[in-house]
């Protein structure tokens, strides 16, 4: 077959054979779940059993660290490493696929609205505190087209469907713009996040990281150490003309 990343040089990229959804994993088929579990392993050569977890809810043997998981001891690591542990997380996925092929995938953990002070509390309004997306990629040769962008798009419409209150995304600084939309040439925030700022539920966020992380939800899971969070409130209303407009003159880069 042709290179993947010949692909695009050598036909269009015609919109109306794209279908962008995003489903709970537990809703999806397992022929699909394989093929996204394929697509994000590709991208994230090194966290295989993080997307085992998150796609599949697998647990392979050891244990998966979760480097907030203490709010009342933020130097304390907790750990995702059997069924019920597990059973807390809420999946999504965000599917893109193109003429009948996947090619792009992002997994998402909506986060219970519970008290960050306690952990196990119950909820303490309806839906969701945020909808965190951890692994997000796209298939060579069919980046530079709005792939990441429609399917950015579409996680934010069904997080807000579900009631969350903010998209959540943990990166680097050298990656922001793959995971936010932001242009890294002009430093234009065009996805409308910001970075450890928008959490308006909570009083004088401390700037400080280790702080920052003891306010956060005791069901927030954040298996990457030494990023920075990014976010982004969720109006009840769809995205403005200023933002869609913004976008589309961005450039979408894949993380290096």
């Amino acid at each position: 077959g042709e290179e993947a990343g010949e692909w695009g040089t050598q036909q269009p990229y015609d919109q109306a054979f794209e279908e962008v959804r995003v489903e709970w994993c537990d809703a999806l088929d397992a022929s699909l779940l394989e093929a996204a579990s394929d697509l994000l392993k590709a991208r994230f050569r090194s966290n295989k059993a993080l997307v085992d977890l998150l796609v599949k809810k697998k647990v392979r043997k050891g244990a998966h660290t979760n480097y907030c998981a203490n709010p009342t001891d933020p130097s304390a690591k907790g750990t995702l490493e059997s069924a019920s542990d597990v059973a807390q997380l809420h999946l999504a996925l965000g599917l893109v696929t193109y003429k009948g092929e996947l090619v792009g995938a992002a997994a998402i953990n909506l986060v219970p609205a519970c008290k960050p002070a306690r952990r196990g509390a119950m909820p303490t309004t309806g839906g969701f505190w945020c909808a965190s997306v951890l692994l997000k990629a796209v298939k060579p040769g069919f980046e530079g087209r709005g792939v990441a962008r429609r399917l950015r798009r579409a996680n934010e419409a069904f997080a807000r469907a579900q009631g969350a209150g903010r998209m959540v995304v943990p990166t680097s600084g050298s990656s922001r713009g793959w995971w936010t939309g932001t242009s890294s040439r002009t430093g234009e925030e065009l996805g409308g996040f910001t970075e450890s700022q928008g959490f308006d539920s909570l009083e004088s966020l401390p700037r400080h990281r280790e702080l920052e992380f003891r306010q956060l939800p005791a069901a927030f899971f954040l298996p990457f150490d030494g990023v920075t969070l990014f976010v982004k409130p969720l109006p009840s209303t769809a995205l403005d003309a200023g933002e869609e407009q913004g976008e589309e003159q961005g450039e979408e880069q894949g993380e290096e």
